[in-house]
């Protein structure tokens, strides 16, 4: 029963996601973790400004960057701006590299995917009896080729983003 229902609220939520990871497997998932840790990097980077802050008004280290003190005092690092502005260059030029890999894989995979697919629809075109094909509007065969398939890449991409 409860396994019953929890599929179809799988099934009716994340069809999409299911139609995609068909043709590309853990490609998908690839990405969606990649997009998680740029984002961590980001949120790592951005949390730096509170103590940057606080160190800049001449704070004398309050509760809101506790954990961040924590941490920074178990590698020796003590929180003046110098030592903060390194750290979130550091954060910054990791989260760059990260995004330019996220960027750079995302192009490779929808390359791939839409390879993958015209390949899939001229497969499935050959397969068509002899007599079937010469009746078959040549222009419709071309558009689904061409225009619709990219059009799936296009929900594929905004479906990820």
């Amino acid at each position: 029963m409860i396994k019953n229902k929890l599929t179809s609220i799988l099934k009716s939520n994340f069809k999409y996601l299911a139609f995609f990871y068909k043709y590309l497997r853990l490609k998908v998932l690839y990405i969606v973790m990649l997009s998680v840790f740029v984002s961590l990097l980001d949120v790592l980077s951005l949390s730096m400004f509170i103590p940057l802050f606080e160190a800049a008004s001449g704070g004398d280290g309050s509760k809101k960057h506790s954990v961040i003190q924590t941490y920074l005092d178990q590698f020796g690092i003590s929180l003046t701006i110098n030592n903060i502005l390194l750290i979130m260059l550091i954060f910054f030029v990791f989260k760059g590299v990260a995004r330019y890999f996220d960027v750079y894989f995302r192009a490779r995979i929808s390359a791939f995917f839409i390879k993958k697919m015209r390949i899939r629809l001229l497969n499935l075109i050959s397969n068509l009896r002899y007599s079937k094909f010469i009746m078959t509007d040549q222009g419709t065969i071309q558009n689904v080729v061409s225009v619709e398939a990219a059009g799936v890449l296009t929900a594929y991409q905004l479906y990820i983003s």
